[in-house]
């Protein structure tokens, strides 16, 4: 088959995946996943709507009583499920990242996209670097996205230790559970992701939730080791009794020495992956200093049939190394 058939008819693929990914964007009936559409999908649904008015900046008209209701109804369903599965799914990475998407366009995306990316690579380049970015490009899309999950969990944890220390002081001071909370957050930036948190959870018992099912909703897409356990004492606290200010105080600690610990391991892992930075760059800031100068010694090993295959398979193998590299390098704790 000649190479204008074989154009064709990725074409035809690309454009059968972009029709597909335009029928499942607009079809609003695909639900996100079973945990959504059998658990709690009332509660879920008046929290985004309470997510989307605090991002436009607008207060919007209050939900009916009968709203409300069918809401609460779902207290007995609700359930928790951070920590089910030791095992991050697509769906809860989708919704940490706060991507409006379902795990089946998401995929569709990574396939459109490494489409589009083979066609030239097809067309210009020898096996090597096609199955570099046959295999690379979906891996590039996923890290965009797990780059949007880090991006907000950087954002919470920063302000995540000052509001847990806040809070355990008003506590100690005899203020309430939740008027504590709200004084606390009210001390961090107007632009804070954990006083927007916490300001949704004060806004959902305006709206008549209970205070367990708006403790339940707190920061349930932001994907934080730490805010499970903060979430479970101030329950416990309200239905067993019991200290809530030593035990979220030792929880600051915690979270703390976490964060401490987090920043020197990416230091210095950045310290040895910027080693390899330096190298690539200088390797290749050599060899267009030799195109230059001599281009007599390189170009013609370009433009053989053997130079060419051996310069994308070294090309390949780098690219490779470094997502080896990132691999190995990423840390978790």
């Amino acid at each position: 088959m000649s190479n204008a058939g074989i154009v064709a008819i990725i074409l035809v693929v690309i454009i059968i995946a972009v029709g597909l990914l335009v029928v499942l964007l607009k079809g609003g009936g695909i639900s996100l996943g079973s945990e959504q559409a059998n658990v709690s999908s009332n509660l879920r649904s008046l929290v985004a709507a309470q997510r989307s008015q605090t991002e436009l900046g607008a207060a919007g008209p209050r939900k009916s009583r009968e709203s409300l209701a069918m809401a609460a109804a779902a207290e007995s369903q609700l359930t928790r499920k951070k920590l089910a599965g030791s095992k991050i799914t697509l769906e809860k990475r989708l919704k940490y990242a706060r991507w409006p998407i379902t795990p089946l366009q998401f995929r569709v995306i990574q396939l459109v996209v490494t489409i589009l990316v083979f066609i030239p690579m097809y067309l210009a380049f020898g096996w090597a670097i096609r199955f570099t970015a046959t295999f690379m490009t979906p891996l590039l899309v996923d890290a965009v996205l797990g780059h949007a999950v880090k991006r907000r969990f950087n954002a919470f944890d920063t302000d995540y230790p000052v509001l847990l220390m806040s809070y355990v002081s008003l506590l100690k001071t005899g203020m309430s559970t939740i008027a504590g909370l709200e004084a606390a957050a009210k001390g961090l930036d107007s632009n804070s992701l954990v006083r927007g948190e916490v300001e949704l959870l004060v806004e959902r018992l305006r709206v008549g939730l209970t205070e367990d099912q708006a403790i339940n909703a707190f920061g349930e897409d932001i994907a934080h080791p730490e805010l499970e356990l903060f979430v479970q004492s101030l329950l416990l606290s309200r239905k067993v009794g019991g200290t809530l200010s030593a035990t979220l105080e030792r929880l600051a600690k915690q979270v703390r020495k976490r964060q401490q610990f987090r920043k020197q391991a990416v230091a210095v892992v950045g310290m040895e992956q910027g080693s390899i930075y330096a190298i690539a760059v200088i390797m290749t800031l050599l060899m267009v200093y030799l195109c230059v100068s001599s281009p007599e010694l390189v170009l013609p090993a370009f433009s053989h049939p053997t130079g060419r295959s051996i310069f994308e398979s070294g090309v390949s193998m780098i690219i490779w190394g470094f997502y080896w590299s990132k691999r190995v390098t990423n840390i978790k704790i």
